[in-house]
């Protein structure tokens, strides 16, 4: 049997702060950068394509975002 666990309210508010300023991050990045995206995905992936799960451009911008959110 899965124990589950427990997630207080507090929590749960912060998560979502956090999700929302994400989504703010986004806004003003294609805001003020709009071709940051299409220049992201421009760059070369050396990884084995084999073995890739997450595109290139999904790892860069949450590094990006990640940034920001520390």
């Amino acid at each position: 049997m899965k124990t589950r666990l427990k997630v207080t309210r507090k929590e749960k508010r912060r998560h979502l702060e956090q999700f929302h300023l994400a989504v703010e991050l986004i806004k003003v990045i294609k805001h003020f950068f709009p071709d940051l995206v299409p220049l992201l995905k421009q760059t070369k992936d050396p990884r084995n394509q084999s073995y890739i799960t997450y595109p290139n451009v999904i790892l860069l911008m949450t590094r990006i975002l990640l940034l920001f959110l520390t």
